[in-house]
């Protein structure tokens, strides 16, 4: 706004200004439109100057019904106004809309359309009725800087039942479906239900649903939506847009709704959806084992571990039918396996297993893993690979002289060297079989 108009700052106490009117005073209008729901709506705001006048600036307010109308259309209200003064218009709140029209010269203003606003009826969508669109706050300004007395006149907006029917849906049009989750190529849980209203007196149909992802199942056939009534795809009155995730993580795509309704969004309506694929995480931890033991000894034992832990994004479903199949030597046995068949999410079971001692020789088996794998349909696997290795005799020591000796050096002086004595150590080994003896000469000083 132009700074030679100071006075502005004294709109807020007006209102205690006692002003005459004259017979023919200056009046700022706000049109009326009666329109079809779904249909903008433009109003003009029109000054009338009487004869004479030398106001030079004109504001109002507009407040209107923002939960139905909407946030106002202001692209033909800012700018070189048809009296020929120059208009701002602004959105300073929730339902207000401020309009100020000046002579930039201080020149008066002249009778005309000062500022155009719109609103769009089918963006919330508008219920059908009548909306006051109410002026308040008006100041007239003459070219002394002085307010003067004026009068209005308040319009509205008539929103209509649109005819031949009008969609509208919840979730709104265009937005996003979320459908669930669940095991890759398991129908998704749960839900989200569609539901497309008719806020016209007139039934209007839906011709049928459509999309190129193969994930979704969507009701099949027509439907005819009720005047003043909706339908439900929610899977009991009618059946629901559903999804069956191909891949583990978000699976996401459209689809679209077809209609011949003359109101609201042209057909056909387009919607998004997700849903998300989940998988067991099957983990088995280590892959080879490797027992040590001797002939008629305590049997060894060595563990593995089996985990299906959750990932980040949080794609992990129990693992189904878990199973152990063993090939090789039936001397290793698994004495301690799973808790069940069901492996759930952020579980882990150990599996032990032992070998038998009764023989000298090496032993070697396969045992397996499997679970249900649902993205491929099949049966996932992953191999434990066991050695054993059983010595023929457990590792011996001997000695000549015997343990704990003494060894007989006999009376040395101090700091003289004793003769060397002879300590023989014999150690049987297990594997390969040693016969005969090791020996070693200790030098013993003492």
């Amino acid at each position: 706004m132009s700074s030679k108009h100071p006075y502005l700052k004294l709109a807020a106490g007006i209102a205690f200004l006692v002003l005459s009117v004259s017979a023919f005073s200056q009046e700022v209008s706000v049109g009326s439109v009666s329109v079809p729901g779904g249909d903008p709506a433009s109003v003009d705001v029109t000054y009338t100057a009487p004869m004479g006048s030398d106001i030079v600036l004109v504001q109002l307010d507009i407040l209107y019904d923002e939960t139905q109308l909407g946030a106002p259309d202001l692209s033909s209200c800012t700018g070189a106004a048809p009296n020929g003064g120059s208009t701002f218009c602004s959105n300073p709140s929730a339902g207000v809309v401020r309009i100020i029209n000046e002579d930039p010269f201080n020149n008066p203003l002249a009778s005309g359309v000062i500022g155009t606003v719109s609103w769009n009826t089918g963006t919330v969508p508008a219920d059908p009725g009548i909306y006051p669109l109410a002026v308040s706050g008006l100041l007239y300004v003459d070219s002394g800087a002085s307010p003067v007395a004026g009068t209005s006149s308040d319009g509205q907006i008539t929103v209509q039942a649109p005819p031949n029917g009008f969609y509208g849906s919840s979730p709104a049009p265009g937005s996003e479906l979320n459908l669930g989750e669940a095991v890759v190529n398991s129908l998704a849980s749960p839900i989200q239900t569609l539901t497309v209203s008719n806020s016209s007196a007139d039934d209007f149909n839906i011709s049928g649903f459509s999309s190129g992802a193969p994930e979704l199942t969507l009701p099949a056939g027509s439907f005819v939506v009720p005047g003043s009534g909706s339908v439900d795809f929610d899977g009991v009155t009618e059946d629901a847009v559903a999804c069956t995730p191909s891949a583990v993580g978000t699976n996401s795509g459209s689809f679209a709704v077809a209609h011949d309704a003359a109101g609201g969004p042209t057909t056909p309506v387009s919607y998004d959806f997700t849903c998300k694929g989940l998988a067991p995480n099957v983990a088995v931890s280590p892959t080879m084992l490797m027992l040590n033991g001797s002939i008629g000894g305590t049997a060894p034992t060595a563990t593995f571990d089996i985990s299906n832990l959750d990932t980040i994004e949080e794609t992990t479903s129990d693992a189904q039918n878990v199973q152990l199949a063993e090939s090789g030597d039936t001397e290793i046995s698994i004495t301690d396996g799973l808790t069940d068949n069901v492996l759930i999410v952020d579980e882990i079971d150990s599996v032990e297993v032992s070998c038998s001692t009764g023989t000298a020789t090496d032993y070697s088996k396969t045992i397996t893993v499997s679970w249900n794998d649902p993205v491929t349909g099949g049966t996932a696997m992953q191999d434990v690979t066991v050695n054993c290795s059983i010595a023929n005799v457990a590792p011996g020591y001997t000695s000549d002289p015997a343990v704990p000796g003494p060894l007989a050096f006999g009376q040395i002086a101090n700091g003289d060297t004793s003769a060397i004595e002879q300590l023989t150590v014999t150690s049987c080994i297990a594997v390969p079989p040693v016969t005969g003896s090791f020996q070693d000469t200790v030098m013993v000083l003492e």
